[in-house]
C-alpha cells in the first residue's frame, strides 16, 4: 500500500483560501481549518511524486470535498512503500504551532499511512517536532496537529506506509 497526502497545511492566524472554485468556497470554508496557510508561500518537495501525481497539489490552496476527490489534484507516492515524506522550505524563518493534513484514501490501493510525524529543521538537521499532540490519520477531514510553537524555515511530514 502507498500514501498520499492531499493537501498539507502548516497555519498560524487567518485561512487564506485560493484556488477554490467559486461554488466550492462555501464549503471548503466550512470544512478548512482556521489560521494562514503559509503552505502558499513555500516551496514543496517530497522523497519522491508519482509520475501521475502533482507535488503543486501540496500548497495550491484547494481543498478536497472528500479523501477521493482529485478535482484539483493530489500528491501522491506510488508505488513507494515504508517511510516517506514531504517538505516546506521557506526563504525566512516563519512561526508555527498548528499543522493541518487532508489525507488522499482511494479505498482501493492507496490507503491511509499507519502513522506519521512532524520535523522541523533547527538549522543543522530535521528534529521531531516536541510535544506534537493530534498526528491523526482520519479520512475525508483535515486532522489538526497542534504544538508548542516553533520558529523554522524547513517543516517535514514523514509518514509510514501501511504495508
Amino acid at each position: 500500500m502507498t500514501t498520499r497526502i492531499s493537501r498539507l497545511l502548516a497555519a498560524v492566524t487567518a485561512l487564506a483560501i485560493v484556488n477554490a472554485d467559486w461554488a466550492d468556497t462555501r464549503a471548503a470554508e466550512a470544512a478548512a481549518p482556521a489560521g494562514t496557510n503559509l503552505a502558499l508561500v513555500a516551496t514543496t518537495s517530497t522523497s519522491f511524486v508519482s509520475g501521475h501525481e502533482t507535488i503543486t497539489a501540496l500548497n495550491d490552496g484547494s481543498h478536497p470535498a472528500h479523501s477521493d476527490d482529485k478535482r484539483h489534484g493530489a500528491y501522491g507516492n506510488w508505488p513507494q512503500a515504508g517511510t516517506q515524506w514531504v517538505q516546506y522550505d521557506w526563504s525566512q524563518p516563519i512561526q508555527t504551532n498548528r499543522m493541518d493534513v487532508y489525507w488522499f484514501d482511494d479505498q482501493r490501493g492507496v490507503r491511509l499511512p499507519k502513522a506519521c510525524r512532524l520535523k522541523s529543521w533547527d538549522g543543522a538537521t530535521f528534529v521531531e517536532v516536541a510535544n506534537a499532540t493530534g498526528l491523526g490519520l482520519a479520512k475525508n477531514r483535515f486532522n489538526t496537529t497542534t504544538f508548542p510553537e516553533v520558529t523554522t524555515t524547513k517543516l517535514r511530514l514523514e509518514m509510514d506506509g501501511a504495508e
